[in-house]
């Protein structure tokens, strides 16, 4: 049922993450961003990884985590996230054992800090411009509609730059044959206009 429901804020809005170790790099993501990698950790699970690059503060990651526990405080939906440890010794020699298989951006001194992780959602589809529609059947089949209209709140609240037509960093999971809900990820471009000295 789609309804707004604004209770007061959880007890503890950043809570322990959990710290896998990747365990191999199944592929990397052809994105024009980050390019980030598909893991799997020795929890058995797979994620998203997504390293800071040369930056310091690593804003990027900083963002991405305040990103995902601030969702959760509105209680708008997102995956799991973790705290991913990937050895830049394992990146050097995974280049170098496979030299196509990574791009320059994947510099192993890079991976000395750890990850964003975003644990991966099984059978969820990333929505690209073929998904967006303004067909009202789309529309209700759609489990959590409502939630889009908060998530554009959040974004406005958040600054985040990132989420648009031809970007909307959205996961869709089916529920079942008739039914879906929209998942938010990727919040690297959050607060745009405000350093993180100033936040």
């Amino acid at each position: 049922m789609n309804k707004l429901a604004f209770g007061p804020p959880p007890l503890l809005l950043f809570s322990a993450l959990p710290t896998p170790t990747v365990l191999s790099i199944q592929r990397e993501y052809d994105t024009r961003g980050h390019a980030p990698l598909k893991v799997l950790c020795h929890d058995g699970k797979h994620y998203v990884a997504k390293n800071a690059g040369p930056h310091v503060p690593p804003c990027i990651l900083m963002s991405e985590f305040l990103g995902h526990f601030l969702l959760r405080a509105w209680g708008l939906p997102t995956p799991s996230a973790a705290i991913i440890n990937l050895s830049p010794d394992y990146v050097d020699l995974y280049k170098n054992s496979a030299p196509d298989r990574l791009s320059r951006r994947h510099v192993p001194r890079h991976y000395a800090r750890p990850c964003f992780g975003s644990r991966i959602v099984e059978n969820a589809v990333e929505v690209g411009p073929l998904q967006q529609t303004r067909r009202t059947d789309m529309w209700k089949r759609t489990d959590n509609f409502l939630d889009l209209l908060l998530l554009t709140l959040f974004d406005i609240w958040i600054e985040n730059d990132d989420r648009k037509p031809t970007n909307p960093n959205l996961l869709l999971k089916p529920l079942s044959k008739q039914r879906h809900r929209w998942m938010a990820i990727d919040h690297a471009f959050c607060f745009s206009s405000m350093n993180y000295g100033d936040l």
